[in-house]
């Protein structure tokens, strides 16, 4: 059983974005983070969710085709996405005319449609969950350390 936790930051919605993701693998923890420069919220929550799966299938090379992994995360857009839109998106060949970050969806794709199995687990944000917490801090890290420290909000 694999299991990530993951969150995206921003400065301002849209502006400078970081995101971040804990992957646990065999009882370690493996920290990933970074930033871009113009994104918004919804875009840092979904790339630290798809660059956790990156690792873990880099990791795990071809084993990880058989491993249960638990993705959770406190946006509703990205599970609800994974969960209840993807199939149909795919199912109409991404024919949405108003679909937001639709090149990030494409990437879910492979990873929904592939025979390992993901859950995708919402939980609540700010409510103590420990390594959700981390995550937060950890994306919000990722874009403070390109902000010099005069612009930065107090929070």
């Amino acid at each position: 059983m694999i299991e990530i936790y993951t969150d995206g930051s921003c400065r301002k919605n849209p502006g400078l974005g970081g995101y971040a993701a804990i992957i646990i693998i065999d009882g370690q923890y493996y920290p990933v983070s970074g930033h871009e420069e113009e994104t918004t919220n919804n875009r840092m929550e979904m790339i630290a969710a798809l660059k956790a799966l990156e690792f873990v299938k880099t990791m795990r090379g071809d084993d990880w085709i058989n491993d249960d992994i638990f993705l959770y995360s406190d946006s509703n857009y990205l599970i609800t996405g994974c969960t209840d839109w993807m199939r149909g998106w795919i199912k109409s060949n991404w024919k949405h005319n108003t679909l937001k970050n639709r090149d990030l969806w494409k990437q879910f794709a492979p990873y929904i449609l592939s025979e390992n199995k993901i859950h995708f687990g919402w939980i609540k944000g700010h409510d103590g969950n420990q390594l959700n917490e981390w995550v937060d801090k950890l994306a919000r890290r990722a874009w403070e350390a390109v902000v010099p420290k005069q612009k930065r909000r107090k929070r």
